[in-house]
């Protein structure tokens, strides 16, 4: 039988203008094409994309790769699963930093992960983004 960890929350950020925030995804957004190849299920690594130089991501450019929900509108307006377009507008009000916007989204398609890899991944991708010096995310669940 799996044994499911505690694990407490974080303590919420006292200011999103003076903290770098970055984006992870569970969607399975990713450029066209999967160029890393994204199973649609059972994925056992993460990867991070560039969005350092976009206001907003492109229908066609980016695609849903995930097998737990119909991907067609996520396809249609990628922002469902990366909210880039927001974000740059928090941005434009001051409610993130100017630059405090982390230049590239994490993501891994969750779709029938096995709590153990994906502990391993979340593991990972906390580590990259301490080494970053990420100060706060925003996950964005499907």
């Amino acid at each position: 039988m799996e044994v499911w960890d505690q694990v407490a929350p974080a303590a919420p950020l006292a200011d999103s203008s003076s903290a770098t925030i970055a984006v992870i995804t569970t969607s399975g957004v990713v450029p066209w094409g999967n160029p890393d190849g994204f199973k649609t299920y059972r994925n056992t690594f993460w990867r991070k994309y560039n969005i350092a130089e976009l206001g907003a991501l492109e229908p066609g450019r980016w695609e849903a790769v995930h097998g737990g929900y119909n991907v067609s509108y996520m396809n249609q307006n990628p922002h469902y699963g990366v909210p880039l377009d927001a974000l740059r507008a928090l941005e434009a009000k001051g409610k993130i930093g100017k630059g405090k916007l982390y230049p590239a989204y994490y993501v891994v398609p969750g779709n029938q992960g096995s709590p153990s890899v994906m502990k391993r991944i979340g593991q990972e991708i906390a580590a990259d983004l301490r080494k970053e010096g990420v100060g706060g995310v925003l996950l964005v669940a499907t």
